[in-house]
């Protein structure tokens, strides 16, 4: 039986590194990864993977590099302002298209196409909403993907990620932060679905596709069977011997994610508004006055007004929450929306789990080498907002 050549871009990143772990134990995949330097290939070299170094965002070198492919993974993602990370994807999706012959496409993009606080009775798989920048951007680039293909002989499968858990992944991170946050109450007491996937799942899903390629389109990537949030806390404190994280009462978070759904159902204008408010607070009052192009796009108005709305948009919402409080209404507690989400609409990518005890021992030993005193990235030292930064 011949093997299945399949190329990673984006083999250094955050899920990267597990595929290559993962494929390269299986005898019908020969798999390699693609980073843009030699510094994100190196430890990936040291563990014995077969790397290359360069930027698929260039046509001939992405023919050079991914010509022997037979299946292309994009989990690629680049830092930088939103109009340059739309730039450089775009152009690495371009440069995926344009690669001559038949080839089979994986492109990664996220659950949060659907918004930060899904729900049903607003989104659905067809034509989903999202609310931050980051859904935005996913989701662009998955339509973008699809104008790209109508003129290449290729075939791909759009994977909307779930939030992914696992040693070294962001959403475990997050969990064990919540552990040492006393004030942190798991919402419903995590009943509800966590649209999350362990990375070794993640693996599996990709394997599967790999070997049994099915009709293209877009699917959902979460984990087989689906998991509740409890299930994702219970099981990242349980591998580093951690407390259980405390329910918040049903008429709380009901409350609660009353107050989240409300937020995300702001009209788009609304949101525009507040993202150009936001970006403009933080201009320098000379560059605001000397830009012509900003005097163009009428900034210089939105700054002259903006702070007497603000003033008056503060103070009423002020009024609102000393007049609540006299009336005894608790304070909205401070919470991830995605906490709240309903499920997900749309089609689950078929495959079979594989998340087992040795994956809680990764976990463990993760959070030691973290935690220890004289840890180049300490445990105790600040998570930058890591959960936020994923969404924005």
């Amino acid at each position: 039986m011949s093997t299945i050549t399949c190329g990673i871009v984006g083999a250094g990143g955050q899920v990267g590194p597990a595929l290559l772990g993962s494929l390269s134990g299986d005898p019908r995949i020969q798999v390699f990864g693609i980073c843009r330097n030699e510094v994100s290939a190196g430890p990936l070299r040291l563990e014995g993977y077969d790397i290359r170094c360069g930027s698929v965002a260039d046509p001939a070198a992405a023919s050079d590099l991914l010509g022997d492919c037979d299946v292309v993974i994009n989990c690629a993602a680049t830092s930088g302002t939103p109009a340059k990370k739309s730039v450089a994807e775009r152009s690495l999706i371009h440069a995926l298209c344009g690669l001559p012959g038949r080839r089979r496409v994986i492109h990664f993009s996220s659950v949060a196409v659907y918004g930060t606080c899904i729900d049903a009775g607003r989104n659905t798989f067809e034509r989903p909403r999202p609310d931050q920048p980051y859904g935005r951007h996913k989701l662009d680039l998955e339509r973008y993907l699809w104008r790209r293909l109508r003129a290449s002989g290729h075939e791909a499968v759009v994977l909307r990620l779930g939030h992914v858990y696992g040693a070294g992944q962001w959403l475990s991170r997050f969990v064990l932060d919540a552990t040492r946050e006393p004030r942190f109450r798991l919402p419903f007491d995590g009943r509800l679905p966590s649209n999350a996937i362990h990375v070794k799942n993640v693996s599996a899903a990709i394997r599967s596709l790999i070997l049994d390629w099915p009709r293209p389109g877009t699917y959902n990537l979460f984990d087989a069977p689906a998991s509740t949030w409890r299930h994702v806390f219970d099981w990242n404190t349980n591998a580093v011997g951690a407390s259980r994280v405390p329910a918040m009462g049903d008429a709380e978070s009901e409350r609660v994610a009353a107050y989240h759904r409300g937020q995300a159902a702001r009209s788009l204008a609304t949101h525009v508004a507040s993202e150009i408010a936001a970006w403009t607070r933080t201009l320098p009052g000379s560059f605001i006055a000397a830009c012509p192009a900003v005097k163009t796009l009428g900034i210089v108005t939105l700054a002259t007004l903006r702070q007497e709305w603000l003033e008056r948009h503060i103070l009423k919402r002020y009024k609102v929450m000393a007049a609540r409080a006299s009336a005894g209404t608790a304070a909205m507690p401070a919470l991830d929306s995605w906490l709240l989400s309903e499920c997900a609409p749309g089609a689950q990518l078929p495959y079979r789990g594989e998340v087992d005890i040795e994956d809680a021992a990764a976990v463990a030993g993760w959070h030691t080498r973290y935690a220890e005193p004289d840890a180049l990235l300490n445990w105790d030292a600040p998570s930058l907002g890591v959960s936020r930064i994923a969404l924005n």
